[in-house]
């Protein structure tokens, strides 16, 4: 049916690869602004008002970290993450496309093993409490598996869709 309409499975997964790539920047950007406001809230009550809020460095903390993990995604999706590709440039065209296969088994190996030993490690931790906010040690934790989980989709996205201009 939508392949009758030149969409098919690619036209979908760029959509879904693009719709992931704006959420993932939309979220990541909203716990950064909360960063720097709890940031320039720290250095107010600390320097103007001669006090300190201790759970405001831990939060800021925090969405520093969800902000890396769910914006990795969208930069993977941009290309913007560090990769050596000159030894791949120069193999001969069947070696470099083994190459390619392999790399992309480990990565979504990588990806899987992240997310399943990142889940473990939240699913212990939700019995002991941070100090300054006392939240369980679960939630800061669940941002490994969280970002995981969205740079696997995108990856998946992107092996059936690659962005336009770009070659698998």
């Amino acid at each position: 049916m939508l392949a009758g309409r030149g969409r098919g499975i690619v036209g979908m997964a760029r959509n879904a690869s693009e719709r992931l790539e704006r959420a993932s920047l939309f979220v990541a950007g909203a716990f950064l602004v909360v960063n720097v406001a709890l940031i320039l809230l720290s250095v107010v009550t600390r320097y103007v008002l001669r006090s300190s809020l201790m759970w405001t460095e831990e939060l800021a903390r925090y969405c520093l970290i969800y902000a890396v993990m769910i914006g990795a995604g969208a930069a993977l999706k941009k290309g913007d993450h560090m990769a050596i590709e000159f030894v791949e440039r120069r193999l001969p065209a069947p070696v470099a496309q083994v190459a390619a296969w392999v790399k992309r088994a480990v990565l979504i190996l990588v990806f899987a093993l992240m997310i399943y030993r990142g889940w473990l490690l939240a699913s212990k931790a939700w019995g002991t409490r941070t100090l300054g906010l006392g939240i369980p040690r679960a939630v800061p934790l669940m941002s490994v598996p969280i970002g995981m989980a969205l740079l696997l989709v995108q990856y998946v996205l992107i092996q059936i869709a690659p962005p336009e201009g770009k070659e698998r």
